[in-house]
C-alpha cells in the first residue's frame, strides 16, 4: 500500500487535522491581521476559530467535555464558576439589569467557548501548528509598521483605544509575544525570538503607547527571571498581583491621605482620591458592591464622576464587592501558581502573558470592554496549544542528554 493511499485510510481523521489547523490558523494569523483594518473583525474571527477547533474535535472523537468538567473541579476552575455565579447574582441589584445581563451572557458564553475549544485541542500541538504563532505575530507586527509608516490616518484614529485601531492593535501585540516567543524558545530558536521582540518593541515604541510599553518591559524582566527560577518567579508576581487587587481600596485611601496632606500630584492622583471618597461615602457597599457594568455604565450615565478610575481593580470591586474582588485575587494566586508548575520550557512565557496582561488590566486599558476579553480569549487558546506542545522541548532535552551519555561512553 503507497503512502498516498495510507494518508486517506481515516478521512476523519484528515479532516479533523485540516480543520483543527484552519481554525488556529484563523485565531493566531487571521484574526490579529484582520484586527489592524476593523473593529468587528475580532468579535467575527474569534468564534469562527473557535468552532473550527470544536470540530475538528467531533471528527476525531475527542471528548473535550469530560476534559473541561474535570478542569472545572479543579480550584482554579471553581473561583472561575464562583465569579461568575457572583456575577450573576450582582444582576439582581444593579441599576443597569439589562446592559449588564447582555454583558454577562456575552462574556460568560465566549468564556465557555473558549474553555471548550482548550479542551479539544488535540493532546500534542503538531510542529506546524505550533509555528502559526509567531508566523501570525510576524505578519501582524510587520503590517503595523508598516501602517505607522505611512501614517494612515483612520488607522491612528486618536490616543483612545475607543477610536485608534493603532492602540488596539499594539495591545494584541504586547499580549501575543508572549505565546510566540513560548514557541520559538521551546524550538531553541533564540536569535529569531529576539527580533520578533525587537520588532514588537519598535512598534510599541512607534505608537507611543506608554502603558503596553510598561507592559511589555515588566513581562520581559519577568521571562528572564523565569527562565532560572520559574516557581519562585510565578510566586512573587502572584503575591505582588494578588495584593493590588485585595487591598486595592487601602492603595486609594492612602492616595487621598497623601494629596490631603500634602497637595502633591492632585490631578494625576484624582481618580484614586475619587475611589476613597466613594468607598467612604457607600461603605455598605463594599461587601456586595453595586452590581455588573455600574463603574463603566455609572461614569456615562453620570452616576459617576468623569475622573473614576477605569482600572479593573476599580470595576471588580466597585461592582462586585469584597466578596468578587477577594475571589479575583485568589484566582490570580491559583493562575500564578498553575503557571510555575507548567514545565520549564513554557513557564516563562506563560508566566510573563500573565504578568504582562494584569499590567495593562490594573492601568486600566479596555478591560471593562467585550474586545478585551475576545483578545485574552485569543491569547489563551494560544497559550493552550503552547502547553500541549512542551512534550516537544522535553524530547529534545531528552536527546540531548542522551548524546552527552553516548559522547561520555565513547
Amino acid at each position: 500500500m503507497s503512502a498516498v493511499s495510507r494518508s486517506f485510510d481515516d478521512p476523519a481523521a484528515e479532516a479533523a487535522k485540516l480543520l483543527n489547523r484552519l481554525g488556529l490558523a484563523v485565531l493566531v494569523i487571521v484574526t490579529p491581521c484582520a484586527g489592524l483594518f476593523s473593529i468587528q473583525a475580532l468579535y467575527s474571527l474569534m468564534p469562527v476559530g473557535a468552532v473550527l477547533i470544536l470540530i475538528a474535535a467531533v471528527l476525531r472523537g475527542d471528548n473535550g467535555i469530560a476534559r473541561l468538567l474535570q478542569a472545572l473541579r479543579s480550584p482554579l476552575g471553581a473561583l472561575t464558576l464562583f465569579i461568575a455565579f457572583w456575577s450573576c447574582l450582582s444582576l439582581t441589584w444593579t441599576v443597569f439589569p439589562l446592559p449588564a445581563g447582555e454583558r454577562f451572557f456575552k462574556t460568560f458564553g465566549l468564556g465557555l467557548l473558549v474553555a471548550l475549544a482548550a479542551s479539544c485541542l488535540p493532546d500534542r500541538t503538531k510542529v506546524s501548528n505550533l509555528n502559526l504563532i509567531p508566523i501570525g505575530l510576524f505578519a501582524t507586527v510587520l503590517a503595523t509598521l508598516i501602517l505607522i509608516l505611512v501614517g494612515v490616518a483612520n488607522f491612528k484614529g486618536g490616543s483612545d483605544i475607543e477610536t485608534s485601531l493603532l492602540q488596539r492593535s499594539v495591545i494584541t501585540l504586547v499580549l501575543l509575544i508572549w505565546p510566540a516567543l513560548g514557541v520559538l524558545s521551546l524550538r531553541e530558536r533564540w536569535m529569531t525570538a529576539g527580533a520578533l521582540a525587537i520588532l514588537v518593541a519598535v512598534a510599541v515604541i512607534g505608537a507611543w503607547a506608554r502603558i503596553s510599553l510598561m507592559a511589555m518591559a515588566i513581562g520581559a524582566l519577568t521571562f528572564a527571571g523565569a527562565m532560572s527560577q520559574p516557581v519562585w518567579t510565578a510566586r512573587i508576581a502572584a503575591v505582588l498581583f494578588a495584593a493590588l487587587f485585595a487591598a486595592a481600596p487601602a492603595w486609594a485611601f492612602l492616595t487621598r491621605f497623601i494629596v490631603n496632606a500634602t497637595g502633591f500630584a492632585e490631578s494625576f492622583a484624582s481618580p484614586m482620591v475619587v475611589w476613597a471618597d466613594l468607598m467612604a461615602n457607600e461603605w455598605l457597599r463594599v461587601i456586595t458592591g453595586h452590581g455588573l457594568v455600574m463603574a463603566a455604565g455609572g461614569v456615562s450615565m453620570g452616576y459617576l464622576p468623569a475622573d473614576t478610575p477605569t482600572s479593573l481593580m476599580f470595576e471588580i470591586w466597585y461592582d462586585l464587592g469584597i466578596v468578587g474582588a477577594w475571589a479575583f485575587a485568589a484566582l490570580i494566586l491559583f493562575a500564578f501558581s498553575a503557571a510555575g508548575r507548567t514545565p520549564p520550557n513554557v513557564a516563562p512565557a506563560l508566566i510573563a502573558g500573565l504578568v504582562a496582561g494584569l499590567t495593562i488590566a490594573v492601568f486600566g486599558l479596555a478591560t471593562e470592554q467585550i474586545w478585551w476579553v475576545t483578545l485574552v480569549a485569543v491569547d489563551t487558546l494560544a497559550f493552550a496549544c503552547l502547553v500541549k506542545g512542551s512534550h516537544r522541548g522535553k524530547r529534545l532535552l531528552a536527546q540531548t542528554v542522551e548524546a552527552e551519555q553516548l559522547g561520555r561512553i565513547s
